[in-house]
Order: structure tokens, then C-alpha cells, then sequence
């Protein structure tokens, strides 16, 4: 399928892979949406082949919610090892926010650390 057929797209098919205007598949998951200046945001985790997010966090942006522009890796895990988000931890679940107060966006979003085991804990209950 061309790149103009994508670019004009007004069908979605469950089950097949959804492709950005360029033919790509979206590479966006477990995030959220955020609109802004006429146009939404979405920002999701970037998964490797082997299906893991140690990538980082893609946005991807739209006007009509189906058609969809590769924007990049906003947040990338780093090759500097004193970093907290570094290459092997995985980052999940990005959610993006704007405050209007202070006019600038944040992003929240859970990760397993590299460096340790995230060990699955039974909840206290009161």
C-alpha cells in the first residue's frame, strides 16, 4: 500500500496492524492521548522485536484521530550508565499531561530499573 493511501486512510480493520502515514506500524504502546493545539499526542511505550520497552517512549500526532505521524522517540532510555533510565530498564504505560499553568507538559510512566529485580509483594491490608 502507498504512502498516499495511508495519508488518506478513513477505515480501520480490528485485527490488522495499524500503520502510520508513512506505512509503518504504530509503535505506541500501553500510553495515552493528549490535544493540544488542534492536533492529538500520542505518546506510548516503543517495544523491541522481542516485545520488551527498552526503547523509550514514542509520540506519534493526528488531527482526525486515525491518521497518524511518526513524531519520534521522545523519551529514550540512555547509554550512560549512571542514568536512571538506562539501556535494558523498560519504561511503561507513559502518560503525557500539560499544565497551563506553568505552560509545560510532564510525563509519568512506571519502569523496572536495570540494575534490580521489581519483586511482586502481597498488599497490607488495613
Amino acid at each position: 500500500m502507498s504512502v498516499l493511501s495511508w495519508m488518506n486512510a478513513q477505515e480501520f480493520h480490528p485485527g490488522e496492524i495499524w500503520k502510520d502515514t508513512q506505512g509503518n506500524p504504530i509503535n505506541a504502546h500501553g500510553g495515552g492521548i493528549l490535544f493540544q493545539n488542534n492536533t492529538y499526542y500520542w505518546y506510548g511505550e516503543h517495544k523491541d522485536k522481542t516485545n520488551d520497552a527498552r526503547v523509550g517512549v514514542t509520540c506519534y500526532s493526528s488531527r482526525d484521530l486515525y491518521n497518524w505521524k511518526y513524531e519520534g522517540v521522545v523519551l529514550a532510555v540512555s547509554n550512560d550508565l549512571g542514568s536512571e533510565i538506562v539501556s535494558g530498564c523498560i519504561i511503561e504505560r507513559p502518560k503525557v499531561i500539560y499544565n497551563k499553568k506553568i505552560k509545560n507538559t510532564s510525563c509519568g510512566f512506571t519502569w523496572n530499573l536495570k540494575t534490580r529485580d521489581i519483586k511482586r509483594q502481597k498488599p497490607r491490608l488495613p
